[in-house]
């Protein structure tokens, strides 16, 4: 199963190599950004993530409250996607959604570490690391989706009838739809380790 996922995948970056290029730059320059500014902004700002953590140490149902926030969090950006996907001139849009989730990732990581030290480094890989390796193939699959499908309209915008572009549009909505169920299946999984991964923090 893994090595037919993997062959995929592979074929996946082969067929749309040089948006996914794009994409990896983006998302990983981000990172970057948003660990810089985690570790060089004042302390109270960072202490925003440790307050979002302790309310889920301190929850009765935290695997609850996190899959809830995980949930409303991935339909609000599969669904900006999908909007910022729907015409070209929104693609600068897109382009900020993809930095955004490397931004997040990067934020969210360097201030655990930098909140909680070496607790922080074994809460950040089990907890961020681990899950990001599962949702970023879900994530690059959504981002090159959300860049090609304006390009790809805006090019047979003179050989498609009105019915063939909404029917493409349609498509494009449920593949999200799919990617958008997907991550809410790895949302879910993480939503049951991160609790207990931040309690190490917490000990």
């Amino acid at each position: 199963m893994w090595g037919e996922i993997m062959k995929f995948y592979k074929n996946y970056i082969k067929d749309h190599f040089a948006t996914f290029t794009v994409s990896s730059i983006i998302w990983i320059v981000s990172l970057f950004i948003g660990m810089y500014v985690a570790l060089t902004i004042d302390e109270d700002s960072a202490k925003d993530v440790d307050l979002y953590i302790q309310s889920i140490i301190n929850a009765k149902n935290s695997y609850f409250l996190v899959l809830k926030n995980g949930f409303i969090t991935n339909f609000q950006y599969t669904f900006l996607l999908c909007v910022s996907s729907s015409f070209l001139l929104f693609l600068p849009f897109s382009l900020m959604l993809i930095g955004f989730k490397g931004f997040a990732a990067g934020f969210t990581s360097s201030s655990i570490i930098r909140l909680y030290a070496l607790k922080g480094v074994a809460a950040t890989i089990t907890g961020i690391v681990l899950p990001l390796c599962f949702s970023l193939p879900v994530l690059f699959i959504m981002f090159v989706s959300t860049l090609e499908f304006p390009i790809c309209t805006f090019r047979l915008r003179n050989r498609i009838s009105s019915g063939e572009r909404w029917k493409m549009y349609f498509t494009n909505v449920a593949k999200m739809s799919v990617l958008f169920l997907l991550l809410s299946f790895i949302t879910a999984i993480e939503a049951f380790l991160s609790p207990k991964f931040f309690k190490i923090i917490a000990g």
